[in-house]
């Protein structure tokens, strides 16, 4: 009888490589992932905030302030021109994880949309900046318009 030498790669061992390989890239990408998801779920609330402090204003027909805090970003319908947000007239919150992420802006130390839907006017002109969202790994950038609209950025 003539036996052959194998010089291949079976099929069977191929895919248990593959199966190894796979486990191990899976392994790795879920140890950075977590504080990424944080990051982009942040900047959604964020951008979401920033929208619906808009359309509140325009809906209410009054001006609605969106208040920087160290460790929240809060939206409000402001009592007798006070700066800050009280619990009575909170609309929306966005907790900042502190040990986690940080963030930047470089607005006025608090924003005030006008019932028409945009950023109070400053003596320059409309309101607009960028607020940073920073985690040990990556950056996120949320830019406002000086229209009113917003967008995120990876820098």
């Amino acid at each position: 009888m003539k036996t052959l030498n194998a010089c291949g790669v079976t099929l069977l061992e191929m895919l248990i490589v593959l199966g190894v390989l796979s486990v191990a890239l899976l392994l790795v990408a879920a140890q950075h992932r977590p504080d990424d998801l944080l990051l982009r779920q942040t900047a959604r609330e964020v951008q979401l905030l920033f929208v619906h402090a808009r359309l509140e204003a325009i809906k209410r027909g009054v001006p609605v302030l969106v208040a920087f805090e160290p460790e929240r970003i809060e939206s409000c319908v402001p009592l007798q021109n006070q700066s800050t947000c009280q619990d009575q007239s909170l609309l929306r919150e966005v907790k900042i994880p502190e040990k986690r992420l940080t963030y930047t802006h470089n607005f006025p130390s608090n924003l005030l949309w006008n019932p028409e839907g945009f950023p109070k006017q400053t003596g320059t002109g409309f309101a607009a900046g960028t607020l940073e969202l920073n985690n040990q790994n990556r950056t996120l950038k949320l830019i406002l318009s000086a229209g009113g609209r917003m967008r995120q950025e990876q820098p």
